[in-house]
């Protein structure tokens, strides 16, 4: 048999009631040159007898014995792919009918191009489409993301370094070669192994874009990403992809100085707000945990007083100091 032009890699883990829009959604592409590798991480919610209803030679099922998490489930769906182009679909997401011919288009057409994304809408619980995913940006952003384009590399690069991940998994598409070359994702990066990825291949090829939403990304409880968000790897991985792509700064993406700075600039709002809500619902072993650990990234937040008043106050049980101090 012939290759596919594209693999859809659907990681698949205890999302049983989302598996079946998501499936549809595939079968549902108007390009039908395409295979489904699914890799389902040791699911025990009845995922496997959902996947195993759809009869299409297509679809090819790899299920992991033990769970081995994200990243590894991920890279183990990149090994299997056998197309020319591998595109993500995380199990909770669904793609929109259009999504992989839009995006072949671009690939086809400009050889350079070894990364193509979307835009997308937020979905809730029920499917329901809501607001376009670009929506979440700031405005320079949100102007940059409304109309499509290719950026020859390095040029995306410095946009993409500069502390907000744009690219979202399930609207993105690749050349298989090319991340095979940069060995896959990293498991380094728990949290963000794929802003990871797309900076590795933003700063090699070419990016393209497609400013039709393809793809919804559904926001709810069980989200997976909500226990790294708990115990801090978000913090910890932003600041080691950002670190990471400093470190190996193409000379042709311009000088690297004022997108760190831009980079961690955006980091802090995000983990300052973070911080202030963890002391405000007590969690006070969280906020000396991720001010620790930023300080080591970005030494300029001692120069903000608000928040070193509130990480000195964290180790009194969240009363003020002089509180603390007097007994009271």
């Amino acid at each position: 048999m012939s290759r596919p032009l594209v693999s859809v890699c659907l990681p698949s883990y205890n999302y049983a009631d989302f598996l079946r829009p998501c499936l549809d959604s595939v079968w549902a592409q108007t390009l039908p040159d395409f295979e489904l590798v699914v890799v389902d991480d040791a699911s025990s919610d009845g995922s496997i007898d959902i996947i195993c209803s759809y009869n299409d030679p297509r679809l090819r099922l790899t299920r992991h014995p033990e769970r081995a998490g994200a990243v590894s489930t991920w890279n183990h769906c990149l090994e299997l792919a056998q197309g020319q182009y591998v595109s993500y679909l995380c199990a909770d997401d669904f793609f929109l009918p259009d999504k992989l011919e839009r995006q072949i288009v671009v690939l086809e057409g400009t050889p350079e191009v070894s990364l193509v994304h979307a835009n997308g809408y937020w979905a809730g619980e029920d499917g329901v489409q809501q607001a376009p995913f670009s929506f979440v940006f700031p405005p320079d952003l949100q102007v940059h993301l409304s109309t499509d384009y290719v950026m020859s590399a390095p040029l995306e690069l410095p946009r993409l370094a500069a502390g907000y991940n744009y690219v979202h998994l399930s609207s993105a598409i690749f050349r298989r070669s090319t991340a095979v070359a940069l060995e896959g994702f990293s498991p380094r990066f728990p949290y963000a192994a794929d802003w990871d990825l797309w900076l590795r291949l933003a700063a090699r090829g070419a990016v393209g874009y497609v400013a039709r939403p393809l793809a919804a990304y559904r926001r709810h409880s069980r989200n997976l990403t909500r226990t790294m968000q708990q115990s801090g790897q978000d913090f910890r991985d932003w600041y080691g992809v950002a670190d990471a792509a400093f470190r190996r700064w193409p000379r042709a993406a311009g000088a690297p100085d004022p997108v760190r700075r831009k980079a961690l600039r955006i980091i802090r709002e995000h983990l300052l707000a973070h911080i202030h809500a963890r002391y405000a619902l007590g969690d006070n072993q969280a906020v000396r945990r991720d001010l620790g650990l930023a300080v080591r990234h970005d030494p300029g937040l001692l120069l903000d007083g608000l928040t070193v008043a509130t990480y000195i106050k964290s180790f009194f049980g969240g009363r003020t100091l002089r509180d603390s101090l007097s007994g009271r």
